[in-house]
């Protein structure tokens, strides 16, 4: 955790077969106990990757405002 340095965007979903969604949640803990800049997505109804199209809508969204908000482009 000490070594990461870089804004984080994570998501994950509660009926996620394959990562124990209970993991994600912990990682977040830890973030957030650390100061460290993040932005976290949690949808219960989800498995490994988003399908809902409201869900994907608004992942989506949410990584354009992140890369919006924390990416810096030369000259701008």
């Amino acid at each position: 955790m000490k070594q990461i340095q870089a804004p984080v965007l994570f998501a994950w979903g509660g009926q996620d077969d394959r990562i124990d969604p209970a993991d994600g949640h912990r990682f977040v803990e830890a973030l957030q106990r650390e100061g460290k800049v993040h932005r976290s997505i949690f949808e219960a109804d989800e498995g490994h990757g988003f399908e809902s199209p409201a869900n994907v809508e608004e992942f989506f969204g949410a990584v354009e405002g992140f890369v919006a908000e924390h990416l810096r482009i030369s000259g701008q």
